[in-house]
């Protein structure tokens, strides 16, 4: 198997900064992928939010099933795994000539400018105004978005043609974002008071043609629940990256998903900071009741994870997690010890956030993909390896001991 490319441009172009994301640990899921000895056939990625481990799949020569329910990964992954090469645009004059018409369309004062933008960029009322983008560039998106539904609708692109102009618009939706990544919320003025990224924020919101990779395969995308997907989806290697936290995905990217599906959601121009429906961040309700993860909660974790690993159907199972999950680390190799042999790589990795009640481990977490042979038979002397491994990989990265570490609930 041929190194990827971690530094590719298609697999680093119009990457959504996501939390979770795994382009950093891309040298880590390749080696476990290595671990399996299977260099032909299908990959599964079955949480694939950004599509970066899709895409390192892609490159590997792999034919790719990318699956994750939120829309606007969806759309991202139609346009970077499915499609091998630029839709044709027949009616457009090509892909150039469309990203070309809507960079140069009038902005219009629409849906994103009207409630996610202040009426005037130089002065705003960030008590009152939502700021997610300048009012330019909400304009600019409205316009953007317009147009790409009236050629839909009008039967002058296809549905893979517009997921590729819906992948560019989402990502620049996400690049030029008064955020730090998420929409939560907002800085309050342009970039906060330190003016962090202002090069992005205050950017002119502007296209541009994606990357594309010609891997020869049908490779296919899909927008489920993982785990009802799981009896269904038949491959060689199965990667899973389910939520680590209790951050639900579908809050944090709420307005990527409005760009995406365009419905519109009602909602107030402005904020009453207690309101929950017109309160400052104004997050589409839709992820309650539709894409709610039952990951996120320490309650039912642990229970969708091992339905999850009982109904996949693959040769080999990766699973990628972090020493900071939800779910118990020895719990996690309890559940997967009974799918076949384990085996495991290992990354150390500064982590985000620093807690402050475990100062003794607190510069580092490790990042790790467990490897299972569903195909050799269970060993329970394979979960003593793997936990040994991953204790000494955690005492090289703290001023623990080994032994000390092994006294530590791993999480």
């Amino acid at each position: 198997m041929e190194l990827c490319k971690t530094d590719s441009q298609y697999i680093t172009d119009q990457l959504i900064p996501y939390i979770g994301n795994k382009r950093k640990l891309l040298s880590l899921i390749q080696r476990a992928i290595e671990v399996t000895g299977v260099v032909d056939g299908t990959f599964y990625d079955a949480f694939s939010g950004s599509g970066v481990v899709a895409r390192m799949a892609k490159t590997l020569g792999y034919r790719v099933i990318a699956n994750d329910w939120e829309p606007y990964s969806y759309f991202m992954n139609t346009a970077f795994i499915m499609a091998n090469r630029p839709p044709d645009f027949h009616a457009l004059g090509g892909l150039d000539s469309a990203i070309s018409h809507l960079n140069s369309l009038a902005p219009i004062r629409g849906y994103i400018a009207t409630h996610y933008c202040p009426e005037d960029d130089e002065h705003y009322d960030a008590d009152s105004e939502r700021m997610f983008y300048t009012q330019e560039n909400g304009r600019r998106i409205d316009a953007m978005r317009e147009e790409i539904a009236a050629w839909k609708s009008s039967n002058l692109i296809d549905s893979g043609e517009e997921a590729v102009l819906l992948a560019t618009l989402i990502f620049q939706a996400a690049y030029c974002s008064n955020t730090s990544g998420v929409f939560k919320g907002f800085h309050r003025g342009w970039g906060g008071a330190t003016k962090t990224a202002w090069y992005r924020i205050r950017s002119v919101l502007t296209l541009k043609a994606p990357e594309f990779w010609d891997n020869g395969r049908d490779n296919l995308v899909l927008r489920a629940d993982a785990n009802l997907l799981a009896r269904e989806v038949k491959c060689d290697i199965a990667y899973l990256d389910p939520p680590y936290n209790q951050h639900q995905y579908g809050s944090n990217y709420h307005l990527l998903n409005t760009v995406a599906l365009w419905d519109k959601p009602h909602i107030a121009p402005t904020f009453e900071p207690r309101d929950e429906i017109n309160g400052k961040s104004a997050i589409r309700r839709d992820w309650r009741t539709e894409r709610r993860s039952l990951y996120c909660y320490k309650a039912s974790a642990m229970e969708s994870f091992s339905k999850l690993i009982a109904d996949t159907q693959a040769r080999f199972i990766l699973i990628s997690y972090s020493t900071d999950g939800i779910i118990p680390f020895e719990d996690m190799l309890e559940v997967l010890s009974g799918k076949g042999a384990l085996s495991i790589v290992t990354q150390r990795y500064k982590r985000y956030r620093v807690s402050s009640q475990r100062p003794s481990l607190k510069s580092h977490n490790i990042e790790f993909v467990i490897v299972v042979n569903t195909e050799a038979p269970e060993n329970k002397s394979d979960i003593q390896k793997v936990k040994h491994q991953v204790y000494a990989e955690y005492a090289g990265a703290t001023e623990l001991s080994n032994q000390e570490v092994m006294n530590v609930q791993i999480r």
